[in-house]
């Protein structure tokens, strides 16, 4: 275990990100605690982590219990839900169904926003999903070799 004995949650859904964070968070001194999802997460995962637990999609109160019995207070999530599996094949549980009841809509930003307040009302708070791998995020600044125009500059502010 790392020298910091810190323990972090991966929400996993699917490709290959929730592997690439576990592996960072590991070989950063973290004990890694995987929640992933059935028929979405790649069965992998459970190489890359201390413990992981399998859920169907929607189970938020399952993953909240897993959490918490595993002492996780931070997490990060992490990879794809396929849009077909989130509106066909959810199987909410009772959590679940109650977040879901409170959504006026079903946007994934929406969804996502919903899912980090109940976990911030259990006291698990929701980290960047790069926390582990800032390589994968880009500098600050102009990444070209010209940089844009006040004109160019005006309209990245607007659609921003």
């Amino acid at each position: 275990m790392g020298e910091n004995n810190r323990t972090i949650g991966v929400i996993a859904g699917g490709g290959p990100f929730p592997m690439l964070v576990a592996e960072a968070a590991k070989k950063g001194g973290m004990r890694v605690i995987v929640v992933a999802h059935l028929d979405e997460t790649d069965s992998d995962i459970s190489k890359k982590a201390d413990d992981t637990v399998w859920i169907k999609l929607g189970q938020l109160g399952q993953l909240i219990k897993a959490l918490k019995r595993r002492g996780v207070t931070e997490v990060l999530m992490a990879g794809t839900i396929t849009k077909k599996r989130m509106f066909e094949n959810i199987r909410p549980d009772f959590r679940g169904l109650t977040v879901m009841s409170k959504l006026a809509f079903f946007h994934d930003d929406d969804i996502l926003r919903a899912v980090t307040r109940e976990l911030a009302r259990e006291g698990i708070s929701v980290m960047q999903s790069t926390q582990f791998l800032p390589e994968l995020v880009a500098p600050e600044g102009c990444l070209t070799t010209r940089c844009p125009t006040q004109t160019e500059e005006d309209d990245i502010r607007f659609g921003w």
